[in-house]
């Protein structure tokens, strides 16, 4: 499968969907990872780690156009154009209407993760 990890653009975002290490389990598992370009270096994880571990480093547009999106906050408003992509994220708050549209848009599905706590830390909210 072709997962594509876009950079995370929410004010304050410090994570990263995918990390290397994510990465090379994916990858040997036979998936193709595209992070894009800086996507991990708020979160420590440099380009080069992320080639170290099989990845491709690619544009947004390479990122958002994969058959699987990973994301920790939903897309807002993302210019998902395949018509086949499936996004994974968090929905950061839930009813942010431009993750609304994209649900709702046939050109892509999304998958929300209910906030019961947070994927890092554990902690409860």
């Amino acid at each position: 499968m072709l997962i594509g990890v876009p950079l995370e653009t929410a004010a304050g975002e410090t994570r990263v969907a995918v990390t290397p290490e994510t990465a090379r389990k994916l990858k040997a598992q036979g998936h193709t990872i595209k992070v894009q370009s800086g996507a991990g270096v708020i979160a420590s994880a440099t380009d080069e780690a992320y080639v170290a571990a099989g990845a491709e480093i690619t544009d947004r547009v390479g990122a958002l156009t994969c058959e699987l999106v990973l994301k920790v906050r939903s897309p807002d408003a993302e210019p998902i154009t395949r018509r086949s992509t499936f996004c994974i994220c968090y929905p950061f708050p839930p009813s942010r209407s431009p993750t609304r549209r994209l649900t709702r848009s046939p050109r892509a599905s999304t998958v929300g993760k209910a906030r019961h706590n947070d994927s890092l830390s554990g902690a409860e909210y």
